[in-house]
């Protein structure tokens, strides 16, 4: 679909070039060398073992998302997350059953440079995975262990992210 209309064109080239001049830079922008050592920093990330389920998901999610290489011992950072899970009933029927629950993942997560023993960067993130309480125990079962994954996938998402933003300023043009 081709737009002739004059107007929209030059406000469509406006907002092109504020972009620009705001200093608007994609995240997942490959522009040479710095791509290079962000992608390179994301690759040295060591994931330490976090403890229960939720941190075995949670380890195996971040490792495939940084691709962290076998071996994980000799690279120079490494990532410590300790977790907890709170279960949150959230919907209660007239007759005091618990329809609805919250599980609430809050972890805090520190990014170490192995040779110095120093913090470079440290945070909290929150994911929350809801499900409902139905009659069968097995369906609930099943929706729970769903909200669970959702949960850990969203904080191995978030996780990412965190580290990208640190490798965006301990690395800049």
């Amino acid at each position: 679909m081709r737009c002739t209309n004059f107007p929209v064109r030059m406000l469509l080239l406006a907002m092109m070039l504020f972009l620009a001049a705001c200093g608007f830079q994609p995240l997942y922008a490959k522009h040479g060398a710095e791509y290079d050592a962000r992608s390179r920093f994301l690759s040295s990330v060591a994931v330490a073992p976090i403890d229960g389920r939720a941190g075995q998901i949670l380890t195996a999610k971040l490792e495939d998302m940084l691709g962290t290489p076998e071996g994980a011992a000799a690279l120079p950072y490494e990532l410590r997350v300790k977790m907890v899970k709170k279960q949150q009933p959230v919907a209660i029927e007239k007759d005091r059953q618990i329809a609805r629950y919250n599980d609430v993942f809050e972890g805090n997560y520190q990014l170490i440079e192995r040779a110095s023993g120093k913090t470079v960067d440290d945070g909290l993130l929150r994911s929350i995975g809801s499900y409902n309480v139905v009659d069968s125990d097995f369906a609930t079962y099943e929706a729970e262990k769903d909200a669970f994954e959702r949960a850990a996938s969203e904080m191995a998402e978030a996780l990412r992210l965190r580290l990208v933003a640190y490798a965006m300023r301990a690395f800049p043009e």
